[in-house]
């Protein structure tokens, strides 16, 4: 069955027991009737807390391993949430574009920029605390959550925010020795 198919199912199975039960008030017949279960197919992924602004970011199990990766060395890491068309999601493109051409930055700071709808990026929104787009956020080198913009931002506040995310001290202090300055 497919993942949207089961999950149709289940929220029709979980409606019919509801309605079984009389939930609209009344004695509770609750007793007599079995345990609801979960397909293992479709059963709910591992809730992922999500970081605030100064937070240290710490990978979830379904964090893309890019990002896992990025995390585990001594650069920022930008992480940026977009959907193709709206204007806003747009102007964030264009600036998070003219950032990766900047030298400085690009020297600094490891940048990804998913796609809602066309990329994979497991619980990254969550842990993030992303719940629509655009949305950028900024990872210091210590992996403190520095900033997080849902909206607007442009190119030079970017270039900022990775500056001062890049005054940090890495938290991976292997990874720090090697790093270029």
């Amino acid at each position: 069955m497919r993942p949207r198919r089961a999950l149709a199912a289940l929220a029709l199975a979980s409606a019919t027991v509801a309605l079984a039960a009389g939930c609209g008030g009344g004695g509770d017949t609750s007793a007599d009737l079995p345990a609801a279960t979960v397909p293992p197919a479709v059963a709910a992924p591992v809730a992922v807390a999500p970081v605030a602004t100064g937070g240290v970011v710490t990978p979830g199990p379904r964090t893309p391993k890019p990002v896992v990766a990025a995390l585990a060395g001594s650069k920022v890491v930008v992480v940026a949430f977009l959907v193709d068309g709206p204007a806003d999601d747009a102007d964030v493109a264009a600036a998070l574009r003219a950032v990766q051409a900047d030298p400085g930055a690009a020297r600094a700071a490891d940048v990804f920029v998913y796609r809602v709808g066309k990329d994979k990026f497991g619980d990254l929104a969550d842990l993030l605390g992303v719940t629509g787009t655009p949305s950028v956020a900024v990872i210091g080198r210590d992996r403190t959550l520095v900033n997080r913009w849902d909206g607007l931002s442009d190119a030079e506040i970017l270039r900022q925010s990775i500056s001062d995310a890049a005054d940090t001290a890495a938290r991976n202090r292997g990874a720090a020795a090697t790093a270029a300055p």
